[in-house]
């Protein structure tokens, strides 16, 4: 599995190295399909987020050791931020993190080989009395390509109709796979086996993006239909905001 996600950081480098060439050609004419995929590929590798459709799915979540000093809103306060989590119910079931508890509500919360594999940007380090934690992101689904259906000139302007397809990471199908199963078992825990299943699809909402979590069972991509606008300048044609 490691293996398979250093090919696929090995492909993206191939990737970019080629859309460099082909952007170096000019689109002086006609907006081609060649030419828009090449740009619209560009803007998810460069990760230009208000230019394209959706992004990368992620988990934000803290570690560390973590206690209710690491939120800042009154409003949990008495609210575990560990063990009434479904985030952390799911990152642990999904093998991406190890949880130890150092006393009541106060917890040790590390990524493990798999989740440091799929961890990417810190956002902040949280510091007080009984917290020391570092926020993360878990990267679930990357960008793999996009499928030109078509494109309407107008002027100077185009759009773009496409097809966006983005593939699961290791930790991403781990994820989808467990993430049903360990909610239902923290809510069943505190609210009961009827509640639990009553409130189970707006708890997996809140866990997982809508496209990820209306995958089928063995599906391991989704599509993101998406409309591209384009504008004509003097030295081509150019991919704008969306």
């Amino acid at each position: 599995m490691e293996q398979l996600y250093h090919n696929m950081i090995s492909a993206t480098a191939l990737r970019a190295a080629v859309l460099s060439g082909l952007l170096l050609l000019c689109a002086c004419g006609h907006l081609t399909r060649e030419y828009a995929k090449a740009q619209i590929d560009r803007a998810y590798l460069e990760g230009v987020t208000d230019t394209i459709a959706g992004g990368s799915d992620e988990m934000l979540f803290e570690v560390g050791t973590i206690s209710e000093d690491c939120s800042e809103d009154p409003a949990l306060k008495g609210y575990d931020p560990v063990q009434d989590s479904p985030d952390y119910a799911v990152l642990s079931a999904a093998g991406a993190v190890t949880i130890s508890r150092l006393r009541d509500h106060l917890w040790r919360v590390e990524l493990t080989d798999l989740g440091k594999l799929a961890s990417g940007r810190q956002y902040r380090h949280i510091r007080s009395a009984t917290c020391d934690a570092s926020q993360v992101a878990l990267s679930l689904a990357k960008y793999d390509h996009t499928d030109i259906i078509g494109i309407v000139e107008e002027g100077v302007h185009a759009t773009v109709e496409a097809n966006v397809i983005h593939e699961l990471t290791p930790v991403g199908l781990r994820v989808k796979r467990e993430a049903a199963d360990a909610i239902f078992a923290l809510d069943k825990r505190t609210l009961g086996e009827k509640m639990a299943r009553a409130v189970q699809d707006n708890r997996l909402a809140g866990v997982l993006h809508d496209d990820l979590r209306n995958m089928a069972v063995d599906d391991t991509s989704y599509t993101v239909r998406h409309s591209f606008k384009f504008t004509k300048y003097d030295d081509g044609w150019r991919l704008g905001a969306n």
